[in-house]
């Protein structure tokens, strides 16, 4: 998928990732989370950010983002949390970066790119937006297809205002 991210942004995240392999190098052992731990976390994590409290739900997965700094999922809530905050800056750099680490998912293409087109940058969301509805073919994905789709035509009608 074509993210159009710069070097810059890409350097950036980069060394974000590095800062979290190293913070999770220096827990001992004994101290670090277990599997299933990461994933109840995550759960809870997701829970308090459908009940509105960002804060709490972003404070777990900074904790998660520790242990697990390139598991999409967590950086993807992340940057839902960074959204509810007003930070679209953060939240493009979020799903940008999780959107690197699975280049396949049409989910985080399209968050991709409606965080574009929100942000008035069209060219670079209708390239990523015609790239989901191309390869969004599976029953499980077409909802994705369907949004892309919506919101390639609000961008030819113009009816997207950038926030």
């Amino acid at each position: 998928m074509n993210t159009s991210t710069t070097p810059d942004l890409a350097e950036e995240l980069l060394s974000e990732v590095d800062q979290y392999v190293q913070a999770l190098g220096e827990l001992p052992a004994n101290k670090r989370l277990s599997a299933p731990t990461l994933d109840l976390v995550y759960k809870l994590a997701l829970q308090q950010l459908g009940f509105g409290h960002v804060k709490t739900a972003r404070d777990y997965l900074s904790l998660l983002l520790v242990y697990a700094p390139t598991d999409a999922r967590f950086l993807e809530a992340l940057a839902q949390c960074c959204e509810q905050e007003g930070d679209s800056d953060e939240a493009l750099r979020h799903y940008s970066l999780a959107l690197y680490i699975s280049p396949t998912s049409n989910r985080l293409a399209l968050a991709v790119a409606e965080n574009l087109a929100r942000r008035g940058e069209e060219a670079s969301a209708i390239s990523i937006l015609q790239d989901v509805v191309r390869l969004a073919n599976q029953p499980s994905e077409l909802k994705y297809r369907l949004r892309a789709e919506v919101w390639l035509q609000r961008l030819k009608e113009g009816a997207v205002e950038p926030t």
